[in-house]
């Protein structure tokens, strides 16, 4: 997922550290020093000059190598700015800080793997002559040419909550590339981030929310939004993310010249390992419900099928059903439903996906009597049996190479009698012999 809440990761963190900064104290520790000056006076430890009315002085610490590591300078007994350093002197952070002990402003530099300057990271905040803040903050990044590459602005609520903020992002030549805005919602129990991103010509083409739980700080529910446009800056696609308990999932839809949903395809993840676990396809009616999906197991082997009325109502469903034959032709169980009845299948087809061999069944209704049974065997019609509501056979026909030969018509006279009448393919009666229903 695109790191999109930097902004807000950093807006909060840095808040943090610089309230910890303004409760620095005019102590002193081992490997400190502190130089002080009055009115008149020049000291030869530092360049400072001070007043009666204002005194002014500042603290170091040092590591073990005299190396300074911080610098605090103090007005009045007051801190007003302090700076730490890495090893080797160079800068790290930089605070300012008000007569009330606001943080005015704070600066990190950040470096690469050889030591160069990376970027330079400014947050400067806004506060009455009193000191209270003006719950708004600026932010400015700069990268190692002094080019401004990220500008934003966040507000915040009087109890220091994040509200909104607002960013603009720019390449390494101070190009304009792009802009964020991000809202905050807030329940009893949870804050809700909704950050959207606009191109160059104010197209929105990206969007992430997250749901934290305001005590323990965890992301309850996540997931982002990315739009495909084409040329002309008609919408193609939307690929959405969405980490879930066990997997992530991303779905990619597909929409038309209207701007509905045609397809959609869904990918499923590992939510540790990001191995693919699963993959499906889907299609839309015209009124936007599911019409089908198909699923693939991570092999890319078949594992179901479905089909939906423009209600929502279960159509067709096809599921694996095993192998069949020398050939282990691949055999599928079918089940189509509609409002005259059901009919279900076991299929097995050859590699092109030709019927070879099966049985077929219908049902009066969804829940009712069968209705007719036909085989199948190597793509040709073995046999045929039809049967009365109340689940009497009434008629079959036997083929051969696809041919019918015969017909069996049968006729109920009572519970333990009836007759079974023979027919050519024809229709000429060949013979008749009586039966005995309960044999059946």
């Amino acid at each position: 997922m695109k790191k999109i809440f930097t902004l807000l990761c950093l807006v909060a963190a840095l808040t943090m550290l610089a309230a910890c900064a303004g409760n620095g104290t005019t102590a002193t520790t081992a490997g400190t020093q502190s130089t002080k000056a009055t009115e008149g006076t020049q000291n030869s430890a530092t360049s400072a000059t001070t007043s009666a009315t204002k005194e002014a002085y500042t603290e170091e610490k040092k590591d073990a190598n005299g190396n300074v590591t911080e610098k605090s300078y103090y007005e009045n007994d007051k801190l007003v700015k302090k700076e730490t350093f890495l090893e080797g002197g160079a800068p790290e952070s930089v605070y300012e800080y008000n007569s009330a002990g606001n943080a005015l402003s704070y600066t990190l530099y950040t470096y690469d793997e050889s030591g160069a300057l990376k970027t330079r990271y400014v947050e400067t905040g806004k506060y009455t002559s009193d000191g209270k803040v003006l719950n708004e903050k600026q932010i400015v990044t700069y990268n190692a040419k002094d080019i401004v590459i990220m500008r934003g602005t966040s507000y915040f609520s009087k109890s220091g909550v994040l509200k909104s903020a607002r960013a603009w992002y720019y390449d390494e030549n101070g190009e304009f590339a792009y802009n964020d805005v991000t809202t905050v919602e807030e329940n009893s129990s949870y804050y809700l981030f909704v950050t959207k991103r606009y191109d160059t010509a104010g197209t929105f083409v990206y969007s992430e929310q997250s749901q934290v739980h305001k005590t323990t700080g965890a992301v309850v529910s996540s997931f982002s939004e990315e739009m495909v446009y084409d040329k002309e800056g008609v919408l193609l696609a939307i690929k959405k993310t969405e980490p879930r308990t066990s997997d992530i999932s991303v779905t990619v839809t597909y929409y038309d010249a209207a701007g509905k949903a045609g397809s959609a395809e869904i990918h499923l993840y590992g939510k540790t390992d990001g191995i693919l676990l699963a993959t499906y396809k889907i299609t839309y009616h015209e009124n936007g419900k599911l019409h089908e999906e198909i699923c693939y197991k991570a092999d890319g082997s078949f594992e179901f099928y479905r089909k939906y009325s423009e209600n929502h109502k279960l159509l067709v469903t096809v599921t694996p059903n095993g192998s069949y034959g020398e050939n282990n032709l691949t055999g599928y169980h079918y089940i189509g439903i509609s409002d005259d009845g059901l009919t279900e299948m076991n299929v097995y087809f050859d590699p092109e996906l030709n019927l070879s061999s099966g049985m077929i069944w219908e049902y009066y209704s969804p829940e009712g009597k069968t209705k007719t049974f036909t085989v199948y065997s190597d793509g040709k019609i073995l046999k045929l049996e039809e049967y009365s509501e109340e689940g009497k056979l009434t008629k079959t026909e036997e083929y051969k190479e696809g041919v019918l030969e015969k017909v069996k018509k049968y006729e109920y006279i009572s519970e333990e009698e009836g007759k079974v009448k023979t027919y050519d393919a024809a229709g000429n009666l060949i013979s008749e012999e009586a039966f005995n229903p309960l044999d059946f």
